[in-house]
């Protein structure tokens, strides 16, 4: 009798484990084969993400940009930015630069960041303010993909201490 409740015990674990599909957390759909609607963006960031406010006049945000996969060809990956406030606020997201040979480098100042936000400069970050990094990718056929899934998902967000 204590075999047979083990083995139902373990046959109910199996298949409760069996059953549990995080498709969302998936970066693509099974049919695409593993890649970002045929491509899989990698962004590689290799400078701070967290900035003290007393040296944000001279800091960079530098990442690499690369693309794995030849299903579709790329023609460019957009690097988009929207300025988070400390108090909650929030800007329009914006392009701020755009890429399209891979895999390149990408070195932006934090003068770089906050040209174009109305009423902003690197004088007048606070902590708790920052800027969310988003990812683009244009097709050379015209298709758009704007929306990443939450593994290996390239977006990421600089904030200031």
């Amino acid at each position: 009798m204590k075999k047979l409740k083990y083995i139902s015990a373990i046959f109910l674990l199996g298949l409760f484990l069996a059953s549990c599909d995080h498709s969302e957390n998936e970066i693509v759909p099974d049919f695409l084969d593993g890649t970002q609607y045929g491509v899989i963006l990698h962004v590689n960031v290799s400078s701070a993400t967290t900035i003290s406010v007393a040296d944000a006049a001279t800091s960079n945000v530098n990442f690499e940009v690369s693309i794995e996969g030849d299903k579709r060809p790329v023609a460019s990956v957009a690097v988009n930015k929207i300025f988070v406030g400390a108090d909650g606020g929030s800007s329009e997201e914006m392009e701020q630069t755009s890429v399209s040979s891979f895999p390149s480098n990408v070195s932006l100042s934090v003068g770089d960041l906050v040209n174009g936000i109305p009423d902003l400069a690197v004088d007048s970050l606070v902590a708790g303010d920052g800027f969310q990094m988003n990812f683009t990718i244009t097709y050379a056929d015209g298709g758009v993909v704007t929306r990443f899934g939450t593994r290996l998902n390239p977006n990421f967000k600089v904030t200031f201490e």
